[in-house]
């Protein structure tokens, strides 16, 4: 699994790769879902879902960086008051901004909650539409054998999508409030 740290050295492509990872992942639990449904279902569910948070992390390098026209590869993630480089341990989607009280670390400026709100949407959207996939997958082959690729394309298109629209949403949200 990436860090947010490469993810954001990355680039956009990074998205794409994120998305052909998580179709790996649940091509390989299609096939182990057949034989135990319960724990390879709950594991996929869960790490769908902290790769969905970790896409989260970078969502918001983008929401901050695109509307200022600022580059998404470097710098690095930064304080936007004291423009102290954040530290790859304070910067872990959710926990880091708890942990901080949502307030940097250096200044101790109050940290938008959008960080967590985006990171956290991220994750449980990627989590529920890949439990929701996995679920089609499990229950239509069960019944008549229907085809994998099918689902992994609706579970790629969607996690894409999904993405492209909490980015979309944040933009606006950030527009309206300024």
């Amino acid at each position: 699994i990436f860090s947010s740290m490469t993810l954001r050295s990355c680039g956009l492509s990074a998205v794409f790769m994120a998305s052909v990872r998580l179709m790996i992942l649940s091509f390989e639990c299609y096939i182990v879902v057949h034989v135990i449904p319960t724990y390879e279902y709950i594991y996929a569910i869960v790490v769908a879902t902290l790769f969905g948070m970790i896409i989260g992390s970078f969502l918001n390098v983008v929401i901050y960086r695109v509307p200022k026209r600022l580059s998404l590869v470097s710098p690095r993630s930064f304080c936007p008051v004291c423009k102290t480089p954040i530290r790859a341990t304070d910067n872990i989607p959710v926990l880091s901004w708890l942990l901080l009280h949502g307030k940097c670390r250096h200044c101790h400026t109050p940290i938008s909650p959008r960080y967590p709100v985006v990171e956290g949407a991220t994750g449980l959207t990627w989590g529920a539409i890949t439990a929701w996939q996995l679920y089609a997958i499990y229950a239509e082959h069960s019944l008549h054998g229907s085809s994998i690729y099918m689902h992994l394309e609706i579970l790629g298109g969607l996690l894409v999508a999904s993405s492209v629209l909490i980015v979309g949403i944040g933009i606006l949200c950030d527009h309206l409030r300024s």
